[in-house]
């Protein structure tokens, strides 16, 4: 069983990250920006690719934050010694690998050098957190930052329905768009 001393070894930023992650964000804003010309309100519209800036950049300078001044953190634990190693089991035995995306915290056959890694394979809301982003891992090759800006597009729909309820124009749907697809970008 390894330590958390032992795990402030790894690296954040790789070479998978500096080649995956420019993919994704140059897909999300394509698809960011093809969602903006659907917004009807002129007021809402301009600032929907800003706000996505900033919980883009945002998210990504947290993990330099937390490789380089914290060296660790919840959601560095949680991906390099956590849902990488579900990603490192899909690549060696995609049964494996399904098997703890779906465990509840069980362990079976050749699942010890996965889960004999992992600080939170036991502690179920942890774990949950680790399943999603362990998802998102096998989009992005596992890498971090990818991951992060994965995770920050969530968060922004969220933000996004917040906006436009405080504002009080959430009844303004995209057009074009049936209503139940459109609830978090109106």
């Amino acid at each position: 069983m390894c330590t958390l001393r032992d795990y402030h070894q790894a690296a954040i930023v790789e070479l998978r990250d500096l080649l995956v992650t420019p993919l994704v964000i140059i897909l999300i804003y394509v698809v960011a920006y093809l969602l903006r010309s659907r917004i009807p309100d002129n007021t809402l519209r301009k600032y929907f690719l800003p706000a996505l800036t900033v919980r883009i950049f945002g998210a990504i300078a947290l993990g330099f934050l937390y490789q380089f001044y914290y060296s660790g953190g919840d959601t560095y634990n949680f991906h390099t010694h956590g849902s990488r190693y579900i990603w490192q089991a899909f690549m060696d035995s995609p049964q494996v690998g399904f098997k703890l995306l779906t465990s509840q915290g069980d362990y079976f056959p050749g699942s010890y050098q996965y889960v004999s890694r992992m600080l939170f394979y036991t502690d179920s809301s942890s774990y949950f957190v680790i399943r999603l982003a362990a998802v998102f891992d096998l989009i992005t090759f596992s890498s971090y930052s990818a991951t992060a800006v994965l995770f920050s597009v969530i968060a922004f729909a969220g933000s996004w329905c917040l906006f436009t309820t405080f504002t009080g124009r959430q009844n303004t749907y995209m057009v074009g768009w049936p209503e139940p697809f459109s609830f978090c970008l109106r």
